[in-house]
């Protein structure tokens, strides 16, 4: 029961954060009693004892989800400030491409006439190099700060809601040299984080002297977790290929980490034997371990996955430590307790998902069905050469990122719309690569970097860089290599990752008719509840509207220049061709005059205005009007035409035809009435 309790967990938090408006009050009052209630009972439960306890699981993490959002709380900004003086602290600071920094300020002050405006945190990109910032500074600067993006798709990332939650309130850039009021560093955690940041510096240097620019940036993102310098076109190419994993600070980094220096602690405590210490050399080879870990943990920024692995490399070592064998599924339930009960909303990242999915699926692999297997396989090795044994390692290795690779697309699927056909491929060739010369290389290279001996080992690191690299272009210009399916169900996904899951744990009686039946029911949903893309998109601040086309094509219509979005709309919409607004009247598709456009699309009349004029008659020949100048007042009051425009603005629409209609959802329809909403009112 214990093993499966964090999915309970699950279950409720993501019920809270499914939900399209804030429960009242009395309600979580009303589950804080039945959970008290069904505790008391367990006792006495008898043959419900486990029923009882699951509801109990699902209400405690809709509960725990609750206390997240009350402890953050933050304050949005809501409209664009441009040229304000803002005082802040700084407590994260990202080191980005040609010098350029990103920091996050708290306790901001923001000065008159706009001191009345109340933010919490400040996520701001100083392009400044005159001034020498350092974490927990107090500093002042002149900047532009704007909301957070709210999703451009329905299924899309949202910005707005993921900056709510880490307690950042807007997003800028500075305008000025940041000035500095005050130095901060008085507690014990702020001189440690401010020695991290220097120690990233330093090796963000060193890093630098020795290796190409591009492997430079590749090996600061997996050493430090920094990938703001990778290249553009080498971040598509990872993402064509499906290698885009490798590109972050993954628990395998962390684990590779904490178990190279368990074994090359232990090898050298062998020669000094510790007589004066009540310990084995493996015992104080475990404790290395963990302290080796939780500073990686710290200098990386502490991301889910490897927060996820240090809880269960700990947990690992403690089992040495007590002299007890600590279950792979144990740990992996521990590690996901711990991160739900703290941090509830990172159940929705992909990061999460995948990571938990990942080493889930590691676990199964070589649970029961397994063992036999591996027990002839330690027989069979002990009799044969090293250069054998490495050449088995690299082919389990390569048999366990085939079923990752399989458990974990459903859900890239979900999240980016897009995976790779070839990520399989890519990955039983990259990692490997990436576990015996750019790790163990990074490892030795960090170690060494403290007495100035790094450089051959990064030169190490760098060719293995090179060897992926070369890796993901080759695969990212096979044909076909990346994939776009848009609106990929959620329950397809859980199903899909289940029927994995069903594949491989032995116990299951007929896994694999069980397994096959799952997926014809994921083909069943995907067929007969197809998703669709929206038909009209509209982001009525930026003036861009994107509609679609007789050739399953769209046009994207900008009426200012936002590269943001055009990137966006772009890589989601297929064959887009971009019109600037004032063009339209060139492009036969479109009918205009002076003060309007229309479009015909399956049979239906689009009216897209650019400029101010009394167009009433408009309604009785069009379904759609699409105000841009927001000066036009309530149109069309009495039929059935769709009016978006100032009156009733939001950041994006989306409109689908349904044949007799269109359909209309707006960005407050998709969020709902939650906190982290546009609209929310306290």
């Amino acid at each position: 029961m214990f093993i499966i309790s964090p999915i309970f967990l699950a279950i409720g938090i993501a019920i809270y954060h499914w939900l399209s408006f804030e429960p009242a009050d009395w309600v979580y009052i009303a589950l804080a009693v039945i959970v008290v209630i069904f505790i008391i009972l367990l006792g006495k439960a008898g043959k419900n004892q486990k029923t009882f306890l699951s509801i109990s699981l699902i209400i405690i993490g809709f509960l725990l989800a609750k206390l997240q959002v009350i402890l953050i709380d933050t304050t949005m900004l809501q409209k664009p400030l441009e040229g304000i003086n803002v005082i802040g602290q700084i407590t994260k600071i990202e080191l980005m491409d040609q010098g350029i920094k990103r920091i996050i300020l708290r306790d901001v002050q923001i000065e008159p006439p706009f001191n009345h405006i109340i933010l919490d945190g400040l996520q701001i990109t100083v392009r400044s190099k005159k001034t020498n910032i350092n974490l927990f500074d107090r500093i002042k600067l002149r900047a532009s700060l704007f909301p957070p993006a709210t999703p451009v798709f329905p299924d899309g990332y949202n910005f707005y809601r993921g900056l709510w939650f880490q307690g950042i309130s807007a997003i800028g850039f500075s305008s000025s040299t940041p000035q500095i009021v005050a130095h901060t560093k008085t507690g014990i955690y702020e001189v440690f984080e401010y020695y991290l940041q220097r120690t990233r510096e330093q090796l963000t240097n060193k890093i630098n002297a020795v290796i190409s620019q591009d492997q430079a940036a590749i090996a600061r993102a997996l050493i430090l977790g920094d990938q703001h310098a990778v290249p553009d076109k080498i971040v598509q190419d990872m993402r064509d290929s499906g290698l885009a994993h490798l590109l972050s600070v993954s628990g395998l980094h962390l684990s590779l980490i904490c178990l190279l220096t368990f074994a090359f602690s232990r090898r050298l405590l062998l020669f000094y034997p510790l007589n004066k210490i009540p310990l084995s050399p493996k015992k104080v080879s475990a404790i290395l371990a963990i302290i080796v870990a939780f500073i990686y943990l710290f200098l990386t920024n502490a991301a889910i996955p490897t927060q996820r692995s240090f809880i269960m490399m700990a947990l690992l070592m403690i089992g040495i430590l007590i002299d007890r064998h600590v279950f792979g599924f144990t740990t992996l339930a521990w590690a996901a307790i711990v991160i739900l009960v703290f941090q509830p909303f990172t159940l929705l990242t992909a990061s999460f998902q995948m990571s938990f999915v990942a080493v889930a699926t590691i676990i199964a692999i070589n649970n029961r069905s397994y063992q036999n297997q591996q027990r002839l396989l330690i027989q069979l090795l002990k009799k044969t050469s090293y250069l054998r044994q490495i050449i088995n390692y690299i082919t389990q290795l390569m048999v366990v990122s085939f079923w990752v690779g399989i458990a974990i697309t459903p859900i890239t699927l979900y999240h980016f719309q897009q995976t790779s056909l070839y990520a399989v491929l890519a990955n039983m060739i990259a990692i490997p690569v990436t576990s015996f010369i750019v790790m163990p290389a990074a490892l030795i290279a960090v170690c060494l970097s403290t007495i100035g001996l790094q450089d051959i080992f990064f030169v190490i690191m760098g060719i293995g860089i090179e060897a992926i690299l070369y890796i993901a272009h080759w695969v990212s210009r096979l044909p076909a290599s990346s994939i776009i399916i848009d609106n990929v169900h959620l329950i397809s996904v859980f199903l899909s990752v289940a029927a994995v899951f069903i594949w491989l744990i032995a116990y299951i009686p007929y896994r694999r008719l069980l397994s096959v039946l799952t997926l014809v029911v994921v083909l069943c949903i995907s067929w007969f509840f197809p998703g669709k893309t929206p038909d009209i998109l509209v982001a009525l601040k930026e003036k861009q509207i994107a509609i679609s086309d007789d050739n399953k094509g769209y046009y994207i219509i900008v009426g200012q220049k936002d590269s943001f979005l055009m990137e966006i709309m772009s890589k989601r919409l297929k064959e887009t061709r971009i019109i600037p607004l004032y063009f339209l009247n060139r492009n036969p598709a479109f009918t205009c005059d002076w003060y309007h456009c229309t479009y015909e699309l399956n049979n239906k009349k689009i009216a897209i205005i650019y400029r101010s004029a009394e167009i009433d008659w408009l309604c009785d020949q069009v379904e759609v009007v699409i105000d841009l100048t927001a000066r036009l007042q309530t149109m069309c009051p009495n039929t059935n035409v769709v009016l978006i425009n100032e009156a009733n603005a939001q950041p994006f629409y989306w409109g689908w035809d349904y044949g007799d209609r269109f359909y209309f959802l707006s960005t407050q329809d998709i969020i709902g009435q939650r906190p982290w909403s546009l609209e929310y009112t306290k």
